[in-house]
């Protein structure tokens, strides 16, 4: 009996803890991630910006092939767009502004995180691109300090994976 209530201090101690550290906590984050292809910003500017052209690089797809894909009346450029149906969630990804060869802005929402906005830089490096892609947002309800502070490392892997199958798509 002793060992219980031992058990059961430590642990609404633990959570006090915890529950004081999420007010200190920020809901906000940002994942990036960057590669360097050896291809002009056309390249990887164009498979980006052509949301067909996604199945090539996307890591999403490859973690889960049979994902339901249905592409938006407009699929290159500012306002393309698809929806997308799977095991792992659904959701929404809207291409909002298209500088050619140098930035891509977007929104991907989907029904737990609400909107994320999303960034694409390609910056020339000599005959070479800079290519950077970015998540930053704000984790909605009381689980937001918590998820958001693991937002980097649950999608860290996943933005380098997709920018390594960028890199191949583009390099061949």
């Amino acid at each position: 009996m002793k060992v219980l209530k031992v058990v059961a201090g430590v642990l609404l101690l633990l959570g006090g803890l915890l529950l004081i550290a999420m007010t200190f906590l920020s809901a906000d984050y940002r994942v990036e991630r960057a590669i360097v292809i050896d291809a002009a910003a056309s390249c990887p500017f164009d498979h980006v910006n052509d949301v067909e052209k996604h199945d090539a690089w996307s890591p999403f797809k490859a973690m889960e092939p049979t994902l339901d894909i249905t592409y938006g009346e407009v699929t290159v450029g500012s306002g393309a767009s698809y929806d997308w149906h799977g095991e792992m969630g659904n959701g929404r990804l809207t291409l909002l502004d298209s500088s050619e060869d140098e930035r891509i802005q977007s929104v991907v929402w989907s029904p737990d995180m609400g909107d994320t906005d999303e960034e694409w830089t390609f910056t020339p490096e000599g005959s070479s691109t800079l290519v950077r892609w970015s998540y930053t947002g704000t984790v909605p309800g009381a689980k937001g300090p918590l998820m958001a502070a693991a937002m980097d490392p649950m999608l860290g892997g996943i933005f380098e994976d997709g920018l390594a199958r960028l890199k191949e798509a583009c390099e061949g």
